[in-house]
């Protein structure tokens, strides 16, 4: 494949997981939203968020064993069109049964458009570069999303936080032209070991470290109270702690395209571990607001070296897919634990949490690295290793 044609690809998968993910971005928007114009309460805003991101994670869990068996193009096509339905229909209604089954079929075609555009990467050259430009590109248009959308809900409401989404993902929709027909079925070496159980330690390990670093996102306004820092600074520091993600992306195209993927790996889950423990137990207005966007930064450089791992493993996409899902529903979980741990504990819990969590990748990241070395499973790409692209038609 040219060089040129693999840059279409990767834009259309770019924009496939833009679309999949603007809800996602939009969740603290949506939620207050729903509470100060439509005049839900706080548990039926959440379930309203919640049903979306539940509904994405699942879908794209599901499907990631076989969206080699499907046509991509025109499950995305489809899929896109059913979510910015959605999208516009929640603009349109009040009705708390309405909104509800409009975010639950938006999310369910937006799982599918997340797992396909995490499949169509697996089999590129470089699978740890593309995940980190997409995840740099999806942090960038979040962030612009989130910049535009509170000035528009103040004068139009719920009609402007959902119909913008619906409009943002229309903008998305014509560069899906560019995705691959099939997802490439790349012939995966026979082992003796189990290819599953892999598959669930680092599915596993995701859940783990994911969840306790989203933790820190949830609870960024409650750290920063025990500095002296304003509330108003405080939240102004963590919405610019998102530009944070845009820093750990761009470093981790660079680095994983000249130092490998292990040895980064390692060194970015001890920087994550300091970070978190500085952030939540030295209270010091500079240490906040420089720990803050590292934290982000340090979650958006380890996550395109996890989708390398996984696509090192299963070049056919689904691992890396459902390793998508999970990382997803890890902005559910973290708050929901992290919660209970600041109830019990404070917000030092939150560290040590993060510390554990990236203990946990560490070691399972060594049983993996062991396995490979041992000739068991496949061995993990390093950018080098040529196999066929994926079918573009």
């Amino acid at each position: 494949m040219k060089k040129s044609q693999q840059l279409l690809v990767l834009i259309s998968a770019i924009c496939a997981y833009n679309l999949s993910s603007f809800s996602w971005w939009a969740q603290p928007q949506i939620v207050h939203t729903l509470i100060d114009k439509l005049g839900l309460s706080d548990s039926g805003a959440g379930q309203v968020v919640s049903i979306e991101l539940l509904a994405i994670a699942v879908t794209a869990f599901v499907i990631s064993p076989w969206i080699a068996k499907f046509h991509v193009k025109k499950v995305c096509y489809t899929a896109g069109t059913i979510a910015i339905a959605g999208h516009f229909v929640s603009a349109s209604t009040q009705a708390f049964e309405i909104l509800f089954f409009a975010r639950l079929g938006s999310g369910i075609a937006e799982g599918l458009i997340l797992a396909f555009a995490n499949g169509a990467l697996a089999s590129t050259k470089n699978p740890d570069r593309s995940y980190a430009l997409l995840n740099t590109w999806n942090v960038g248009s979040g962030v612009v999303l989130l910049t535009i959308m509170p000035v528009l809900e103040q004068k139009y409401g719920a009609v402007a936080v959902f119909g913008l989404i619906g409009i943002a993902c229309l903008l998305m929709m014509p560069l899906f032209r560019h995705l691959p027909v099939k997802i490439a079925v790349v012939q995966q070496k026979k082992i003796s070991g189990d290819r599953i159980k892999t598959a669930i330690v680092m599915l596993l390990s995701l859940l783990v470290w994911g969840t306790a670093s989203a933790m820190t996102w949830a609870f960024y306004i409650s750290i920063g109270a025990h500095t002296t820092l304003q509330t108003t600074t405080v939240g102004l520091i963590a919405a610019v702690a998102a530009l944070g993600g845009l820093v750990g992306g761009v470093f981790a195209v660079y680095v994983s395209g000249n130092y490998g993927r292990y040895i980064p790996f390692y060194i970015a889950l001890l920087v994550h571990a300091v970070i978190a423990m500085a952030l939540t137990h030295v209270f010091y207005n500079w240490v906040f607001i420089f720990t803050a966007p590292a934290a982000i930064a340090c979650v958006y450089f380890i996550l395109p070296l996890y989708l390398g791992m996984a696509a090192g493993h299963d070049p056919n996409g689904g691992l890396p897919a459902a390793m998508a899902a999970v990382f997803l529903l890890t902005g559910g979980t973290g708050p929901l634990f992290g919660g209970y741990l600041v109830e019990y504990g404070g917000v030092q819990l939150i560290g040590w949490a993060i510390l554990t969590g990236c203990v946990f990748a560490a070691i399972c990241n060594k049983w993996l690295i062991l396995r490979l070395s041992k000739n068991i499973d496949m061995p993990a790409r390093n950018g080098h290793d040529e196999i066929p692209p994926p079918y573009t038609g």
